[in-house]
């Protein structure tokens, strides 16, 4: 069991995340510390701690990053989301044991604005994994999952305007259609899919 004491407190203006794994029913609470560790609080039965910075071997999170927790259905895995200093994505992953991916590297992606929000999500009809990102030009960007790591600059695909600076972004899928939709915000305000 964890004690409040016992704890590394969250970095001030630390981004919070939180989600259920459905295969073992469990809660998850992620934050970034002082030093740019990922923890995780995790209830089974009682509420269990995890520096999974420490786990993974991992780099820092940086300063103010955004994190992102989700879990995939199709492989019962947990995935959770952050950017380091050079505006790489990473990943810290769970398949009975805690893992590490720099994103941005198997993808080949261009480094994420510093300060840009992230979003993950599954599409199960198609059993991939997407981390959404903004780039310094304001390109909302598409990593996937099919086997390997992959990149597509959405905004560039689909001729939308740039997103503004600090734009919240969300993604998600639509089991009824099997789409994916992400939204984000442009400098005049107005949200765009």
């Amino acid at each position: 069991d964890v004690c409040s004491s016992d704890l590394p407190a969250a970095a001030p203006g630390s981004a919070i995340d939180g989600y259920e794994t459905a295969f073992n029913q469990q809660q998850h609470v992620n934050y970034l510390d002082t030093n740019g560790h990922v923890h995780e609080l995790y209830y089974s039965g009682s509420w269990k701690h995890n520096d999974l910075t420490a786990m993974t071997g991992a780099p820092a999170a940086a300063l103010g990053s955004a994190i992102d927790g989700y879990d995939t259905t199709f492989n019962n895995q947990q995935h959770i989301n952050f950017m380091d200093a050079n505006g790489h994505v990473h990943e810290l992953y769970y398949d009975n044991a805690w893992h590490h991916n720099d994103l941005t590297a198997l993808a080949g992606a261009p480094p994420a604005a510093r300060g840009s929000a992230l979003d993950a999500y599954q599409t199960g009809f198609n059993n991939q994994q997407h981390v959404n990102f903004v780039d310094v030009n304001g390109h909302v960007h598409e990593l996937y999952y099919t086997n390997a790591w992959h990149h597509n600059d959405l905004t560039a695909l689909a001729g939308a305007p740039a997103a503004v600076g600090g734009t919240a972004m969300d993604g998600y899928a639509t089991t009824f259609t099997n789409q994916q939709h992400i939204n984000f915000m442009d400098a005049g305000g107005h949200v765009h899919e």
